[in-house]
C-alpha cells in the first residue's frame, strides 16, 4: 500500500513537472513569436503598408507549422484596439480580447488559454507589442499544441544528437590524448631497454 502511495504521488508530480515544462516552452515560443510581430510593425502608426504586412504574416505563418492564426492590433490614444492584420491558416476562430485580457497586455503579461476543438487542441494566446517599453498594441494568436509538440520533439531529437555527436568527439580526443599521454613514454622506455640490451649504455 505504501508503495502504491509512492508510485502514485511520483507519477502524479512526474506529470505535473511535464505539463510545466510544456507550458514553459509555450510561453517562450509565444514571446519569440509575439517579438517577431513586433519587429513587422512600422514605427508610425498610421503609415503600414497593408501589402508588406500582410507578405510578413504570410511568411510567418509559413515558417511556423504550429501556428494557425495570427491577428495583430494597434492600440489608438482613447484605448480601443484597432485590427491591422488577420491570417490564418485554418478556418478557426480567436476568442474575443477581453477587458482583462487588454488590461494584462498593457502590464507586460502575455496570457495563455487552452481549448479542445474538432478534436485538436490549441492554444490561445494574447500578448503585447512593445516598443521603447511603451505597448503600442496586442496581438493574438492560435498555436496548434499537436503541431507544437512534434515540433518540441524534433528538436529534443536534434539535442540528443548533437550531444552524441559531442561526446563521440570528446571521446576520440581522450583517446588520442591518453595514446600519447601514455603508450608514446613506453614505447621509448622500451626503445631504451632494447638499446641497453644491445650494450648501448648511453640509454
Amino acid at each position: 500500500s505504501t508503495l502504491v502511495s509512492i508510485l502514485f504521488i511520483s507519477t502524479y508530480y512526474t506529470h505535473r513537472e511535464a505539463e510545466k515544462t510544456h507550458e514553459n516552452a509555450l510561453r517562450d515560443e509565444a514571446s519569440k513569436i509575439a517579438r517577431q510581430i513586433e519587429s513587422y510593425m512600422p514605427l508610425g502608426v498610421r503609415k503600414f503598408d497593408q501589402l508588406e504586412l500582410d507578405d510578413h504574416f504570410n511568411e510567418l505563418l509559413f515558417l511556423s507549422p504550429h501556428l494557425v492564426r495570427v491577428d495583430a492590433f494597434t492600440l489608438n490614444p482613447g484605448g480601443r484596439l484597432t485590427r491591422v492584420v488577420s491570417k490564418a491558416k485554418l478556418a478557426v476562430e480567436l476568442p474575443e480580447i477581453t477587458p482583462e485580457d487588454l488590461k494584462a497586455a498593457l502590464s507586460g503579461e502575455l496570457r495563455l488559454s487552452f481549448e479542445r476543438s474538432g478534436g485538436h487542441s490549441y492554444v490561445n494566446v494574447t500578448a503585447p507589442l512593445k516598443r521603447e517599453g511603451s505597448t503600442f498594441g496586442v496581438t493574438a494568436f492560435k498555436v496548434s499544441q499537436d503541431e507544437f509538440q512534434e515540433l518540441l520533439s524534433n528538436k529534443r531529437k536534434i539535442t540528443i544528437l548533437v550531444a552524441g555527436f559531442s561526446l563521440l568527439a570528446i571521446a576520440g580526443v581522450l583517446v588520442l590524448s591518453m595514446d600519447r599521454l601514455v603508450n608514446t613514454p613506453i614505447q621509448n622506455l622500451l626503445k631504451a631497454i632494447n638499446r641497453v640490451k644491445e650494450g648501448d649504455l648511453s640509454a
